[in-house]
């Protein structure tokens, strides 16, 4: 199965390592969804893919351990993750 998840890790990890994000990519043990958790100081992303490219994008913030945000939406190529993730950081003001 196409994972667009993995996709999009592999063409963005550097990008996001270079605005000082520690990206990890985890497996369901279950095989039932990837994930990516996507940290900085400030907060924690995960983004986990399941079939039929849905995604969960879920920001928690370090210092309170509040999920500030957490979206599912249904996206279809790796420009598509790349532009929800970017909107998505920046409507709570964490984009660089």
């Amino acid at each position: 199965m196409k994972n667009l998840l993995v996709e999009w890790l592999n063409t963005t990890k550097n990008e996001l390592e270079s605005r000082r994000f520690v990206v990890t990519l985890n497996n369901d043990e279950a095989g039932t969804c990837t994930s990516v958790d996507v940290d900085s100081e400030r907060f924690i992303a995960t983004i986990c893919f399941w079939e039929q490219n849905r995604f969960e994008f879920q920001l928690t913030d370090c210092d309170s351990g509040e999920v500030r945000c957490i979206e599912t939406v249904e996206l279809n190529s790796v420009a598509e993750v790349s532009t929800f993730f970017n909107a998505f950081l920046e409507k709570l003001k964490l984009a660089r």
